[in-house]
């Protein structure tokens, strides 16, 4: 009797369990009817939730205590709804005008209420679901900044980014912005390691040179647009400042995240080129327009070469779509661990990093590895300290990125131009003298090997006057590039040298010192002054180092053994660059 009632109540169990939470669905929206994402779910006074996706949908499980559904975003009003027998949910927000005026800014060596701010700022919050779609930081700009134009240069793991703050400021020089990430001015993303060829039509992509910094360690960041905005960092701010604030640790429990992602690509458009069979079709009408011999002969699915005496080979002829033969999907992943916590009179966040980016030809990928750390501690009712530091490695392989003179010097032109049919027994040479396609993945190298390290030590102190504070920051970059081409005796630029190898090294030293005298107060709570004066020491230390050999006696080592070149087409060149600054600021803002 007991083992009955024991078999009902295991049944009824779950049941009953079913019975007390339900499933609920729905959609939240903007005030122009637009879908929100990101936007946070809450079950009030319990420790569940959910996020709405890229098209505000959201779903969540509701156990029988949950009531009242909270929903928040930033820069909204929260909405409270009573959850009741209802199961689906159409809710649309309402933007918060008042947080958003109150809304804190960074500005150049400060901050300001979003109000009180007269020159164009565009702020932009960094949110989990954009630092897990973008691999670098100037990426998470692509669209979410008004007057922000950024373009990928190549499709290579790792290729430059173009970033244009109100279009090119600049005839000749660069017009990539001013990245200041804490307070520390870096090099912009546009610096890399020179060219060492020395053949006039070589084209070397640059690289990015914002790698290295975690989309994911990233709080927010502000877009200085204006000369009223840029005008503090004096002649460098002429094509825009971006200003970077990385995240830091909030009081109480230790919080540990960590996160998986993978990713696929593969190229979206293709050229239209004929087929093997409209390739040999072609030839064949083109020649007898002009009164010659066919070329081939087609039985079925089969091309057969015809020799000029009108022999057809036994052989039939090889058939290749390059576009499905060096294309292919490239997979991604990135995996990785943040911790963070503190005090009222201190915080700690550290995060660590590693991303491998395959790309979309098989001699692409980029490997790198990040740590971070940042540590902010009150001494005393005064005196307070900060210290932060990151840390990147990154090695890479990258397809050939194009030649000026294009045609059998660049990889794409080359799929494009090489036959689809190869006729002499499979050596991939055709009338032309171009090499084919797979040259370019099998006889070629580009190899990126980098180091770099920022960081930063700030020490504040509280004056006696209410709102005044004192800041003296140190703070540094120091980067290590080389990079390395090889061409091998089957692509073009190799036939003609006997194999081709350049060599350049990109090191970078920077530091700056930075006083500032802040005064931030609001008196009788109508008038605010918001004032800062300062002054600034930066140096700049670039040296590239430039290097390249032909004629190898062997090409088998390929990029690892320059030594078996046996001309010096260029003999070792070092350009150096240093460059000092001393600069006097000030700002008064009354509102």
């Amino acid at each position: 009797m007991k083992k009955n009632r024991l078999i009902h109540l295991l049944l009824i169990f779950p049941m009953i369990l079913f019975a007390q939470s339900k499933a609920i669905t729905g959609t939240v929206i903007d005030e122009n009817k637009m879908p929100l994402p990101g936007v946070s779910i809450l079950i009030k006074d319990l420790k569940i939730g959910s996020y709405t996706d890229f098209d505000g949908l959201f779903s969540l499980t509701v156990p029988e205590a949950g009531k009242i559904l909270v929903f928040s975003y930033l820069g909204y009003i929260t909405k409270e709804l009573v959850i009741g027998n209802k199961g689906t949910f159409n809710i649309q927000l309402e933007i918060d005008t008042n947080n958003t005026l109150e809304e804190i800014v960074v500005v150049g060596y400060g901050s300001q209420r979003k109000s009180d701010i007269t020159g164009s700022v565009a702020s932009v919050k960094v949110d989990d679901i954009a630092a897990a779609q973008n691999s670098t930081v100037d990426a998470l700009l692509q669209g979410r900044a008004a007057g922000v134009q950024v373009t990928q240069n190549a499709g290579s793991p790792g290729s430059g980014v173009s970033v244009k703050i109100r279009g090119a400021s600049s005839l000749r020089g660069n017009n990539e912005p001013l990245y200041v990430i804490d307070g520390v001015i870096i090099s912009s993303a546009g610096e890399d390691a020179a060219n060492a060829s020395t053949d006039a039509n070589s084209l070397e992509e640059t690289q990015n040179g914002l790698n290295g910094i975690n989309p994911r360690d990233i709080e927010s960041m502000e877009v200085l647009k204006d000369a009223s905005a840029t005008a503090i960092y004096g002649s460098r701010g002429a094509n825009g400042v971006i200003l970077i604030t990385t995240k830091k640790g909030k009081s109480g429990k230790t919080s540990i995240q960590a996160y998986v992602n993978t990713s696929v690509s593969e190229i979206s458009e293709r050229y239209d080129v004929l087929d093997a069979l409209g390739y040999a079709n072609y030839q064949n009408e083109a020649l007898l327009l002009t009164g010659g011999a066919p070329r081939f002969s087609i039985s079925d699915a089969s091309i057969f070469p015809i020799a000029d005496d009108g022999t057809v080979s036994d052989t039939a002829a090889e058939k290749h779509n390059w576009h499905d033969e060096i294309y292919k999907q490239g997979f991604s992943k990135s995996t990785g661990a943040s911790f963070s916590g503190g005090t009222e009179k201190g915080n700690y966040y550290a995060s660590v990093g590693y991303n491998d980016q395959g790309g979309i030809v098989e001699n692409s990928r980029l490997q790198n590895g990040n740590f971070s750390i940042n540590l902010n501690q009150d001494l005393s009712d005064k005196f307070s300290i900060s210290a932060k530091l990151n840390a990147f490695y990154s090695n890479g392989n990258f397809a050939q990125d194009g030649d000026r003179a294009g045609g059998q010097r660049s990889f794409v032109g080359n799929i494009l131009r090489y036959p689809t049919l190869v006729t002499d027994g499979g050596t991939f040479d055709n009338e032309d003298g171009i090499s084919s396609p797979f040259s370019w993945v099998n006889d070629f190298q580009d190899t990126s090997e980098e180091s770099r390290f920022i960081g930063s030590l700030a020490l504040v102190y509280k004056f006696n006057i209410k709102g005044l504070k004192y800041k003296l920051q140190a703070g540094g970059n120091m980067r290590n590039k080389e990079r390395r081409r090889f061409y091998g005796l089957t692509t073009f630029q190799g036939s003609s040298a006997n194999g081709s190898l350049s060599v350049s090294n990109l090191n970078t030293k920077s530091y700056q010192v930075n006083n500032l005298l802040t005064y931030n107060r609001t008196f009788n709570k109508k008038h605010r002054i918001n004032g800062v004066i300062g002054m600034t020491y930066d140096v700049r230390d670039i040296k590239n180092t430039l290097y390249a050999v032909n004629d190898f006696s062997t090409t088998e080592f390929g990029v690892d053994q320059p030594i078996y070149g046996q001309q010096i087409s260029r003999p070792l060149d070092v350009l150096p660059l240093k460059s000092q600054l001393l600069s006097y600021l000030s700002r008064v803002n009354y509102s």
